[in-house]
């Protein structure tokens, strides 16, 4: 038996219930009933839904979930189990002592149930008259009612006179066939044979239906190794047949396979959106792969600036020292009062310099302000080393004066004093080439910011692409509701066309059953849409840590022009 989910159940003399799939023809598991204290043959598999039943000759029926391959339960009957079916969630099997019994597959209860004359060797379920086909050893047939319980309805006995192994429905007529070597059918309704045909030189096992477009074909599966097809049409009902009703179903049928058509298409469209959705996880992973380059050489830079504020803070100190040895020899710089105005006008064109240096630094910062989402961070921080600078003038204006103090003694230490302005010039030499330093540094930091505006903008392309692809989504989506909306009404439809006429509901099940197969197209292609949306919504994860990881990026870049402005004041 196979399966929606696309394996085939194969039952075994021993009582093993073998699972293939049907793609690749591996064996996927063995299943044995944990119930079942002798093992007895697997007589019959049938499924529906979520649920599969497997009747054996060990007098059990087991009931398994059909994709987790789980035992549920099993349901006992007096007689070896000899065919079963499942509609509706309910199960009907029959057995070798002739009893057909109902069970609920949901609460495990026994619904109803029948004793036929004698043991049934196989069973089918008749949908255009809702009645279920009992065969029995001796060839009759007991028809039985499904609604409200297991009623006899007929007992048929025109046909074969010996064993019937299988029987089949297929537009509102009934096929049979066994060890007479012959088929037979009969007319769903009337219960009256419509013709028998006899094609094999052995007995006949098993008979199949395969729909095509226009009608269904029958086979037939016989113990002389040959195969036979029949048109399923070839046995007429005698009731007169409408012309209009068929070309009515006919093109309801052409319409399913434009829809099959259409779900191809879709599917095609599927396949390509997931190779898009791959090629953005790789643009993705490359993106962060820049972002942790750019995070390394940040991270030397900052090591860069530690060494060049060690150097800064040792100027610093060697500075202080030399104050302290001004104010030791305030007897002896009286005659260097010159050379001292000299350094004092070197000084004023320094601070001049810095001046300049910082009214650069605060345009470039101003055309940042503008670039980046940390504008207002910036500004603070602008507004800080303002204040800092506007102290620090103030700290020299304090030390102008206690210079103008001691230059009244300077006087008696010129020789030692020139010694001191010479170190002194030495001093601003090597300032200055801290400042081309730290020039260089700010260079550094521009092309970063350069760096981080071109990620930015590779980032706001992937975001225009995602919104491209979920539009595409969207799209895609309407697509299938349009097909679900066009599947219901190809089922009113086909509905109003077996009601208007009930001989020719062979045509409306074949087109029902297509519609049922095509359901479960749609099932396929709404279970890709929903991995779709799933493969999207990590992608759109991946984009946000990347996000998060260049705001970081930003914030060690602010970091950053923070201690450069520490390093210049």
């Amino acid at each position: 038996t196979t399966t929606p989910i696309g394996e085939m159940w194969v039952g075994t003399t021993d009582g093993r219930v073998m699972v293939f799939d049907l793609n690749t023809y591996d064996l996927i598991v063995e299943l044995v009933s944990p119930e079942t204290e002798k093992a007895g043959e697997i007589s019959s598999i049938s499924v529906e839904g979520k649920v599969a039943l497997v009747g054996s000759a060990s007098h059990r029926v087991s009931q398994w979930h059909l994709v987790t391959k789980e035992f549920q339960r099993s349901f006992v009957h007096p007689g070896q189990v000899s065919s079963v079916i499942v509609r509706g969630g309910v199960c009907y099997a029959g057995d070798s002592e002739g009893m057909v019994i109902a069970w609920d597959v949901h609460t495990g209860e026994r619904s109803a149930d029948y004793k036929c004359e004698s043991g049934v060797t196989c069973m089918e379920l008749e949908p255009s008259t809702s009645t279920l086909w009992c065969a029995m050893v001796d060839g009759r047939i007991t028809v039985l009612t499904l609604a409200p319980a297991l009623k006899l309805a007929e007992v048929v006995t025109s046909g074969p006179k010996g064993r019937l192994n299988t029987l089949l429905s297929v537009g509102g007529k009934v096929w049979g066939a066994g060890v007479e070597k012959t088929t037979f059918v009969w007319h769903a309704a009337s219960r009256k044979l419509l013709g028998k045909t006899k094609d094999h030189s052995a007995f006949v096992f098993q008979l199949a239906k395969l729909y095509t477009l226009e009608t269904a074909r029958v086979w037939s599966l016989s113990n002389d190794k040959t195969v036979q097809i029949y048109d399923g049409e070839g046995f007429f009902s005698p009731v007169t047949t409408h012309g209009s009703v068929a070309e009515e179903v006919t093109a309801a049928q052409a319409q399913v396979q434009s829809l099959k058509l259409q779900i191809g298409s879709l599917e095609r469209r599927l396949v390509v959106e997931e190779e898009k959705v791959t090629s953005r996880e790789v643009e993705v992973e490359k993106l962060k792969d820049e972002v942790h380059k750019q995070l390394l050489k940040i991270h030397a830079l900052e090591h860069v600036i530690e060494q060049k504020d060690d150097t800064i803070h040792g100027s610093k100190t060697e500075r202080s020292k030399l104050h302290e040895a001004t104010a030791k020899l305030n007897a002896q710089i009286a005659d260097l009062q010159g050379k001292l105005n000299a350094a004092e006008q070197e000084k004023i064109v320094l601070r001049g310099d810095v001046a300049k240096a910082q009214e650069e630094l605060t345009r470039a910062r101003t055309e940042a302000k503008e670039k980046t989402s940390a504008a207002l961070v910036a500004e603070t921080e602008r507004k800080a080393v303002q204040q800092d600078t506007e102290r620090a003038g103030e700290s020299l204006k304090e030390k102008d004066a206690a210079i103008e103090k001691l230059q009244k003694d300077l006087k008696a230490v010129k020789d030692e004093l020139v010694s001191k302005g010479l170190e002194a010039q030495r001093k601003a030499r090597e300032n200055e080439s801290l400042n081309e330093r730290v020039k260089s540094l700010e260079a550094q930091v521009t092309d970063r910011e350069h760096k981080f505006r071109a990620a930015e903008e590779q980032r706001r392309r992937l975001d225009d692409q995602l919104i491209v692809r979920d539009n595409e989504l969207k799209q895609l989506n309407v697509q299938l509701r349009n097909f679900n909306v066009m599947k219901s009404a190809q089922t009113a439809e086909i509905q109003t066309l077996a009601s208007a006429k009930e001989q020719e509901h062979k045509v409306a099940t074949s087109a029902q059953d297509n519609l049922l197969l095509k359901s479960h197209e749609y099932e396929q292609a709404s279970q890709e849409r929903e991995k779709l949306e799933k493969q999207l919504g990590h992608e759109r994860q991946q984009v946000q840590d990347a996000r998060n990881n260049e705001q970081r990026l930003k914030m060690q870049n602010d970091e950053l022009r923070r201690q450069v402005e520490k390093e210049k004041n």
